[in-house]
């Protein structure tokens, strides 16, 4: 039987095109950013604008949450990646080394390191405290999508065009695991449990041990464009959404729980905070 959700508001803020949101560990702070260049900072429960922080001069394309919760890195259309403080509301750093427009980034489980991939496929490892650039990841045939820590900070993985991820060594820059079963393009990788998404409307569950694929969820109408997965409720629940303007919610044993609608045009992503009853 399908869990029943009730949608509790609609966060209204962003002028243009909403590129990227994350929340902090509690659902306390949710944070977006959008092709309005603007970052937005909202009460997760009340779902309130509470500010915003000043206006950058270039779209934003993704946003990534610090572990201590007080910086959010932004990349952006002008090449650059951005770290803002939203205690004191400032711009603390400024990283450049892409040529192009910067379309994913993710911290480390520290948050001394950030990754992050442009719209060319180049993958930069950067020391987060000085804005050095301290490694470079290739070894895709195409373009890399999608780029993440696991959550020991211990690997690396890619999502490509090619329709593969790759596990890397995060020291060592040693090729682990290259994972092999999606028909189409990567667009969204998850690793509290590593789960994908991709072009060919389906996600999948791995083994990142073993390289293997344990599981395939399907149910969306078009192609996977954000997948969440939490290990707090259900004893693991995946959350997905879609270019078909829905979003699934799944138990990690691959069961479909509810879709929730109400967009009107593909849903660009998704995160999820729910607390359980004490």
């Amino acid at each position: 039987e399908e869990l029943l959700f009730v949608r509790l508001c609609v966060m209204s803020g962003h002028s243009q095109l909403v590129a990227g949101c994350a929340s902090n560990r509690i659902g306390r702070i949710i944070v977006s950013a959008g092709w309005d260049g603007i970052i937005n900072v909202w009460h997760g429960v009340t779902g309130q604008l509470e500010f915003k922080l000043p206006r950058h001069g270039s779209r934003m394309n993704c946003i990534a949450l610090h572990h201590d919760e007080t910086l959010v890195a932004v990349g952006c259309w002008d090449a650059s990646i951005c770290l803002w403080n939203i205690v004191s509301r400032k711009k603390v750093a400024v990283f450049r080394g892409h040529l192009s427009s910067v379309k994913d980034i993710s911290f480390n489980k520290t948050g001394s390191h950030l990754v992050s991939v442009d719209i060319h496929g180049d993958v930069k490892l950067w020391d987060a405290k000085h804005g050095a650039i301290v490694g470079n990841i290739k070894g895709h045939s195409q373009e890399v999508s999608r780029v993440l820590f696991s959550p020991d900070g211990n690997y690396l993985l890619t999502a490509s065009l090619d329709s593969t991820i790759k596990i890397v060594d995060h020291e060592s820059g040693t090729l682990q695991h290259t994972l092999v079963g999606h028909k189409k393009s990567i667009t969204c990788v998850v690793c509290a449990s590593l789960v994908t998404g991709s072009n060919d409307f389906n996600l999948k569950l791995w083994n990142m041990n073993t390289g293997k694929e344990t599981l395939k969820l399907v149910g969306h109408m078009a192609a996977i464009s954000h997948v969440v997965y939490k290990v707090d409720i259900f004893s693991g629940c995946i959350v997905s959404s879609s270019n078909d303007g829905s979003v699934r919610l799944w138990s990690q044993k691959g069961v479909h729980l509810s879709t929730l609608k109400g967009h009107k045009v593909g849903c660009n992503g998704c995160d999820m905070f729910l607390q359980q009853e004490s």
